[in-house]
C-alpha cells in the first residue's frame, strides 16, 4: 500500500511540474513576442509599396540611367508609376575628320 501511495505522489508531483512548466512557457513566449514587437515599433513605420512614394535610381553604366517614380494619387487612391530613361551620348567632334572619296 505504501509503494502505491509513493508512485501516486510522484505522479502528481511530475504532473504539477509539467503543468507549471507549460504555463511558464506560454508567458515566456508572449513576453518574447511583445519585446520583438516593441523593437519593430521602435524602428518606425513599415514600407508599404501601395501607399508609399518612392524613387528608384538605377545606373547601368556611365551612360545609361533609369529613374522609376511610384506614387499614389490622393484622390482616387490609384498607384501610378513613371519611368524616365536617360541615355548620355558622347559625340566626338568629327568636323573635317571624314575624308570623302573623289
Amino acid at each position: 500500500m505504501k509503494k502505491a501511495q509513493s508512485i501516486l505522489e510522484y505522479s502528481l508531483v511530475i504532473a504539477a511540474t509539467v503543468t507549471a512548466l507549460l504555463a511558464i512557457g506560454f508567458y515566456v513566449q508572449r513576453s518574447m513576442q511583445g519585446r520583438l514587437k516593441e523593437m519593430a515599433d521602435s524602428l518606425g513605420r513599415q514600407y508599404n509599396p501601395l501607399t508609399a512614394t518612392s524613387v528608384i535610381n538605377s545606373e547601368y553604366d556611365s551612360k545609361t540611367r533609369v529613374e522609376t517614380k511610384t506614387e499614389q494619387d490622393p484622390q482616387d487612391k490609384k498607384l501610378y508609376t513613371k519611368t524616365t530613361n536617360t541615355i548620355l551620348w558622347d559625340f566626338e567632334d568629327t568636323t573635317g575628320a571624314i575624308d570623302v572619296a573623289e
